[in-house]
């Protein structure tokens, strides 16, 4: 066997659960939700993504450590003492959202991060080819990974792209939580979005092609709305631009419809 084929770094669940258990020197990572998602994201990433070494080892280092941020902590739902999120932002590209979870004085890296650590995360989409994980995800019952992501959260504010087509599970999973929905037309969510994952792809990929991956998000987005025209209505809804104009403004507004007198943090 060629030295290149050995250092050919694996991307296969078992491997991402054995080095996850000799760093955290446990097997416990809050129970086995996520252990379907990780096959069907190692198994995409491997075959469909086109991943170069470097990128290989990046995409097998970031989810070791995505399994690495479900080592048990505190249940801040049981003990009355954690921030259990009464506000979820969403929107169609991670400016939106980004914006959105900075106005009400939060940076998203939290709730990215959560929702990563399920292994159900559009996230993924936005940084590497990978459509049989992408089908796999559209069609899945997440009332299970957005419990946990609930459970886990330690901010008042959650955000991310797939809250909008998912309004049934997060409603089963944060009753009662206010969701705020970052608009913006299709076309400009697709020069963003695109964006976002050419500049992602071109650090990991042997092949990026923009025109491909702007065809990409054209339909994946338009399937978002459709999914969105079927879901119930946010609570609060506001155009991207006027977000970016006029933050502090959002950031009342949300606070006045959760009733407080100050943004939620």
């Amino acid at each position: 066997m060629s030295r290149r084929l050995l250092d050919r770094p694996e991307i296969v669940s078992h491997d991402i659960v054995t080095r996850a258990m000799h760093e955290a020197k446990s097997d416990d990572f809050g129970g086995m939700s996520w252990s379907e998602p990780l096959e069907v994201l190692t198994r995409s990433l491997d075959r469909e993504a086109s991943l170069t070494m470097s990128g290989r080892r990046a995409a097998r280092d970031r989810l070791v450590a995505r399994l690495l941020d479900r080592r048990p902590i505190r249940d801040v739902t049981s003990d009355g003492t954690g921030a259990v999120p009464t506000v979820v932002v969403t929107g169609p590209d991670p400016d939106s959202v980004r914006s959105g979870e900075q106005a009400l004085g939060g940076s998203g890296i939290d709730g990215i991060t959560l929702l990563e650590s399920t292994f159900t995360s559009m996230s993924f989409e936005v940084d590497a080819h990978i459509p049989s994980y992408a089908e796999w995800l559209t069609e899945a019952d997440l009332h299970a990974p957005y419990a946990d992501v609930a459970r886990r959260c330690t901010h008042r504010v959650l955000g991310a792209m797939d809250f909008a087509e998912r309004t049934a599970e997060i409603d089963r999973a944060l009753p009662g939580a206010l969701l705020v929905e970052i608009d913006r037309p299709l076309e400009d969510a697709v020069e963003a979005i695109t964006h976002h994952s050419v500049l992602g792809r071109r650090h990991d990929s042997r092949t990026v092609d923009p025109a491909k991956v702007e065809r990409y998000w054209r339909w994946r987005l338009g399937l978002r709305q459709e999914r969105r025209a079927g879901a119930r209505p946010a609570d609060l809804t506001v155009g991207y631009d006027e977000l970016v104009a006029a933050p502090a403004a959002f950031a009342a507004a949300v606070a006045s419809a959760v009733g407080g007198s100050s943004p939620p943090r």
